[in-house]
């Protein structure tokens, strides 16, 4: 169990390292055009944009002109529609939000518009990136953005664009968000990449809040994905966030509990060392085998990646693939005895016409050569010959009917009086 949490982790976080290397790559691309051109800095998002429609976990990017305050973000909606949302100044540090449909083409449409808007030079991301001129991941959901930028992405990876003398022209940004974490979470579960998925069980993703609250940031269910959750139950910074405790779905619940009992223990489940497993009980009362991993996007350890499985069922599929097991080898325990007993028939003619020929040279019936000077070496090695064959005719005894065993048995008390015998007559 806590290797499925782990394997998804790994799984997660190798997602996030592509995102990372794309993001390198159009670092590149801004770096060799002038980011203060309107028209160059068009066509790199252009060609960004293309590249960003195949990939379906980019939730969208950003580009801001610090000399200007000019950002220009291209985002998908549910429906894996590319917007595109402009904020320029407008003078008197007063900045216009354009919210685009088709932009650039002849069917662009304008949905929405305002004109009281930040600057993005004074989002936290830009604020925190600037200074340092250091790419890092930023955990921005729940601070503030413009309204007509979309909703805040879950994370951000920032990348500082910088000219030939290294001084910061502009911003960069990839941005994964909720809803493409929840179709990762939901690929994971379709592919059912571990078998214990089909044990009833989900993966799912915790955040913890600046303001403790612990959200749900991934859960692998079109209900919770395509409409706007009950007021009641989401959280104070973000309506499309369900807060833990109130998911509506009674395994994420139960979940809860364990979390509550690991802080009331003195353990933070959501320390990047953190890995746990336990077992939950839901309303329903049926029981759940839970393991999490703790993991370090951003900033701090905020998430949990959780797995659980129906701990009956995983149980009842254990006996069951025990019960086949043991069918299987009673199986092949009868072939092996078949197999032995044909072996045996097979082997036991030779062996046992083996045997008596041993029998017979034990006994003297053998005739040897008439050269004097060379009978005796022949005895010698009759003598040596015959113990080795009885020796290994012997650990062959299974296979030889047990009266034969019984004669070879015998003639070892006559091979040495006979062996004696012909040296002395000699």
């Amino acid at each position: 169990m806590n290797l499925i949490s782990n394997n998804i982790n790994d799984l997660l976080m190798d997602l996030l390292a592509e995102i990372e290397a794309d993001a390198e790559v159009y670092k590149d691309l801004l770096s060799k055009t002038s980011i203060n051109n309107p028209q160059v800095r068009n066509q790199a998002r252009i060609f960004i944009a293309n590249n960003f429609k195949t990939n379906k976990y980019i939730e969208g990017f950003s580009i801001i002109d610090s000399k200007t305050g000019h950002m220009i973000r291209t985002m998908k909606n549910q429906e894996d529609k590319l917007l595109v949302a402009e904020t320029i100044s407008e003078g008197n540090q007063v900045f216009r939000s354009t919210l685009y449909e088709n932009r650039g083409t002849a069917e662009q449409k304008v949905i929405l518009t305002d004109s009281n808007e930040s600057d993005p030079r004074h989002f936290d991301f830009y604020l925190e990136f600037k200074d340092n001129k250091k790419k890092g991941w930023f955990n921005s959901r729940g601070y503030s953005q413009n309204v007509l930028h979309g909703y805040p992405p879950i994370l951000s990876y920032v990348v500082p664009l910088e000219d030939d003398s290294g001084a910061l022209v502009g911003m960069l940004t990839l941005d994964f968000g909720v809803l493409q974490l929840q179709k990762y979470l939901m690929d994971i579960t379709t592919k059912k990449m571990d078998r214990d998925y089909s044990f009833g069980g989900i993966p799912f993703v915790l955040e913890r809040r600046n303001n403790q609250e612990i959200v749900v940031i991934g859960h692998p269910d079109r209900i919770y994905i395509e409409s706007i959750p009950d007021p009641s139950i989401v959280s104070v910074s973000n309506k499309f966030l369900i807060l833990a405790e109130k998911h509506p779905d009674q395994r994420i619940r139960a979940f809860t509990k364990i979390i509550e009992k690991e802080y009331k223990e003195k353990r933070d489940p959501f320390n990047q060392n953190s890995t746990g497993i336990n077992v939950g009980k839901a309303d329903d009362n049926s029981l759940w085998l839970y393991s999490w991993t703790a993991t370090y996007p951003g900033q701090k350890p905020d998430w949990v990646i959780g797995v659980c499985v129906n701990r009956e069922l995983a149980a009842a599929s254990v006996i069951s693939s025990l019960t086949i097991t043991i069918l299987i080898l009673v199986f092949l325990i009868i072939l092996a005895g078949f197999v032995a007993i044909r072996n045996a028939r097979l082997l036991s003619k030779p062996l046992e016409r083996m045997a008596k020929d041993v029998i017979e040279i034990g006994k003297g019936n053998i005739v040897f050569a008439s050269d004097p000077n060379i009978i005796v070496k022949e005895m010698i090695d009759l003598k040596d010959g015959v113990e080795k064959m009885k020796s290994g005719l012997l650990s062959f005894r299974k296979y030889i009917p047990y009266k034969v065993v019984n004669q070879v048995l015998a003639s070892r008390k006559t091979a040495e009086p006979f062996a004696e015998k012909k040296e002395l007559s000699i």
